[in-house]
């Protein structure tokens, strides 16, 4: 017997694995809920960023973000801030199939990737994701060690190309927490000026 059926069920039914198959990262953050910020790129500086717990641990400066990496300083706050967003906002948009040996993983760019962001929750959770080769408007990118690799839209990438020293460390010579300051010593031109609190 042949019957008719709608096109809805074949539309529905006849997908390839790839699309069925789960799209979405193993753990997802918010800025408040990130402890350290890793950002590795091929030829590049390594960028670590880290969340002071409290402002103890920082007597001086003002700042709860420092720079751990490729220099130890405190870091801009805004600048940091937008760091953290956009590694916060990364998600993955499709399934690109399985890589289980090395000269598969080679063939999206993953063996040695151009971009790593390894971020660390304040509870200890690591997301570390390799990106590797380009493909339209996404990248290829791998999110945990299962061999399965994903879609990522290049434009959640974006705020890698700031991932610099020169754009993320303080611009403040010495901004010094108030609280911190007994007195200032002011000297110059043969005058000497003593403030105190």
């Amino acid at each position: 017997k042949v019957y008719l059926l709608s096109t809805m069920v074949n539309t529905t039914l006849n997908k390839p694995l790839n699309e069925l198959h789960t799209a979405e990262l193993p753990l997802a953050l918010t800025t408040d809920a990130v402890q350290n910020l890793l950002i590795e790129q091929a030829g590049k500086e390594t960028i670590e960023l880290e969340l002071l717990q409290s402002a103890s641990e920082n007597q001086l400066s003002i700042y709860m973000l420092r720079l751990v990496q490729p220099v130890n300083y405190d870091a801009h706050s805004t600048r940091g801030g937008e760091m953290l967003e956009g590694a916060c906002a990364i998600d993955v948009s499709g399934y690109a199939g399985h890589a289980s040996s090395a000269e598969e993983l080679a063939g999206y760019g993953l063996v040695s990737p151009r971009i790593r962001i390894r971020i660390t929750s304040t509870e200890g959770a690591v997301l570390d994701i390799r990106v590797g080769d380009k493909v339209g408007d996404s990248s290829y990118a791998a999110v945990d060690e299962s061999g399965d690799v994903y879609l990522i839209d290049n434009g959640l990438l974006g705020f890698v190309s700031n991932a610099r020293v020169s754009y993320l460390i303080d611009q403040f010579v010495n901004l010094v927490n108030i609280q911190s300051v007994a007195g200032l010593t002011v000297e110059g031109m043969g005058e000497s000026y003593q403030l105190s609190i």
